[in-house]
């Protein structure tokens, strides 16, 4: 049993609360789940107590209709526990969209979108965080690289 900091039962009660102003409101038994589900991520990431950030697990068990619900508890959570995991997401799907309509044939249209993942890069240097955020930058480094390779490929 790893004990929570502080911070983590605070986030976990804002959790519940925006849960409930949102109309999901997860049973007991849930609840219950979670917090062991939270417990044993933090433990398997090495920490030695649970904080925000480890709250993020719990968007898969604090929802009671799977149609909807899952998304809306994924949204919350990581607005309250994981802002930075929840702007790397959004920043990597921005890279996925830029890389997605990109015509690498077309030299202005790379240079447009390498100067556009050349932004995202400095908005990631600019955050601090987890590993995820170093991953994140890593996988964008090696897009640009790629990009940038299959533009001189294709003149």
């Amino acid at each position: 049993m790893l004990p929570w900091s502080k911070e983590g039962k605070e986030a976990l009660e804002v959790i519940l609360k925006e849960l409930a102003r949102e109309g999901i409101q997860p049973g007991d038994r849930r609840q219950f789940k979670s917090v062991t589900a939270v417990q044993a991520f933090a433990f398997l990431n090495g920490a030695d107590e649970v904080r925000p950030e480890h709250l993020e697990v719990a968007q898969h068990c604090l929802w009671d209709d799977p149609t909807e619900q899952p998304q809306k508890v994924a949204q919350v959570i990581a607005k309250i526990a994981n802002p930075t995991g929840m702007r790397v997401t959004q920043l990597l799907l921005e890279v996925e969209s830029v890389l997605g309509s990109t015509d690498v044939r077309n030299l202005a249209d790379a240079a447009k979108a390498a100067a556009k993942l050349g932004e995202i890069d400095r908005q990631f240097s600019s955050m601090s965080g987890n590993g995820r955020l170093e991953k994140a930058r890593v996988y964008l480094k090696d897009q640009l690289k790629k990009l940038k390779l299959a533009s001189i490929e294709a003149v």
